[in-house]
């Protein structure tokens, strides 16, 4: 029996909620992928307990909960007795550790590291190519600046997640400040510039998919003490 120890108002998401509970279900896809592509068989499965995270131990039950590999439930039907931003908290952190931790079990179970980060950045460019396709079937920009803006809300943005620094009639250029790096439990993984490496490819793929007449460049960048990835985008 469900206790209910907050009002009920507080337990009904709100749009904004909505909408980052289903970029984190976008953003534990990518892990799905990731894990169908060494797991030919398609059952998508992976020896996720070869990692010694405790926290992986702990929460795994929630993915399980969620079922995020069928067809996700509706957020105020999980929500269970939490607050629905105490639950979005514990759902992303779990998201990216166990999409961290899964990275670094394929690479470190992996004969051919090369090959298999070759195959996994294939996956991550095809999966944010497909995302950009579903959700701007009919994208026509007005400029560089109407790519920022698509991007913005995606899996990877939401409220702060990139930071516009200046969009021109040739360049758009913008900060990405939500990555693996400015994530305490994952920076300090010993593969955090593969994780962010793959969604570079991630990127590539997104906006390959609203247009094949792009160039898109990724450097690491510095604001103030924070690690950050400037993304410029050119017209060709």
């Amino acid at each position: 029996m469900h206790q209910f120890n907050e009002p009920w108002h507080q337990r009904l998401p709100n749009f904004e909620e909505e909408r980052r509970y289903f970029r984190l279900i976008a953003l534990h896809q990518l892990t799905q992928r990731w894990m169908r592509e060494i797991t030919p068989s398609g059952d998508g499965t992976y020896r996720l307990e070869r990692t010694a995270r405790p926290e992986l131990e702990q929460n795994l039950w929630l993915l399980e909960k969620i079922k995020l590999d069928v067809l996700p439930p509706d957020l105020h039907d999980i929500i269970d007795a939490s607050k629905v931003s105490e639950f979005l908290v514990e759902l992303e952190e779990l998201i990216w550790i166990v999409q961290s931790s899964t990275l670094e079990n394929m690479i470190s179970n992996s004969k051919d590291r090369v090959s298999l980060i070759n195959v996994l950045e294939k996956a991550s460019w095809q999966t944010g190519k497909a995302y950009a396709e579903s959700k701007w079937p009919h994208f026509h920009p007005s400029g560089l600046r109407s790519y920022f803006d698509a991007i913005e809300p995606s899996p990877l943005g939401g409220r702060g997640g990139f930071v516009l620094e200046r969009a021109t009639a040739e360049e758009c250029g913008f900060y990405w400040m939500k990555s693996p790096l400015t994530l305490p439990s994952v920076a300090r993984s010993p593969e955090i510039l593969t994780h962010c490496q793959l969604y570079h490819e991630w990127i590539r793929g997104f906006f390959y998919g609203l247009s094949r007449n792009l160039r898109v460049d990724i450097l690491p960048a510095q604001l103030g003490s924070n690690k950050s990835w400037k993304i410029n985008l050119l017209a060709h």
